[in-house]
């Protein structure tokens, strides 16, 4: 008898960990809709700003960014609308370049089976830019993501993340001093995301 209740015992724990299993099937977060938080630091490439009569580079110094998404998660891919604020002030008495990005991002997760979770992805929508002294202008932007997070549970988890963001061109001024420039900035932050879903 007692020799047939550890057989049952046992065989009720294989089945509940095979349930367990089959509702979480990966490492990688809940499926469902998540939020997520972010910050850090952006360095702004040189811009060269060029025209017909004139030309000059600018040099940035090291700024920061912070922003969010909203999304959801289904297998390994997360898609979401993303947005984050950038600042960077410019050397030399160069004036303020500031940014708003706003984008539609896909990012594909790597189950590796622990807690650790590569990832990598990209982006495509618009960016504002907010140059001090200047008419702000919006243009067609994209950017590569690439990440490694740590689940910390299915609902949380950690994240570590560089963007590299790029533009068409933006277009300042008018008739002989019109100048066209590329946005180009890097981007390292931290940050944490939150899966909504508890089905586990």
């Amino acid at each position: 008898m007692k020799k047939l209740a550890t057989i049952a015992f046992i065989s009720a724990s294989v089945i509940l960990s095979a349930k367990t299993y089959a509702i979480i099937p990966n490492n990688t977060g809940q499926p469902g809709f998540y939020v997520s938080g972010f910050g850090g630091i952006s360095y702004l490439q040189d811009q060269f700003y060029a025209g017909d009569n004139i030309g000059n580079r600018v040099s940035y110094k090291l700024g920061f960014n912070g922003g969010g998404r909203v999304g959801y998660k289904r297998g390994p891919w997360e898609t979401a609308l993303d947005s984050l604020f950038v600042a960077n002030g410019g050397k030399n008495n160069a004036p303020r370049l500031n940014a708003i990005e706003y984008m539609l991002t896909a990012v594909h997760s790597f189950d590796l089976g622990i807690r650790w979770v590569p990832y990598a992805g990209l982006g495509a929508g618009a960016l504002t830019w907010l140059p001090r002294g200047n008419k702000n202008i919006t243009t067609f932007a994209y950017k590569t993501i690439l990440g490694v997070g740590y689940q910390f549970n299915p609902n949380l988890r950690l994240f570590f993340e560089f963007n590299h963001i790029a533009t068409s061109a933006g277009s300042f001024g008018s008739g002989a001093t019109k100048r066209r420039a590329y946005y180009q900035n890097n981007l390292g932050n931290i940050g944490f995301t939150y899966f909504f879903s508890k089905n586990y």
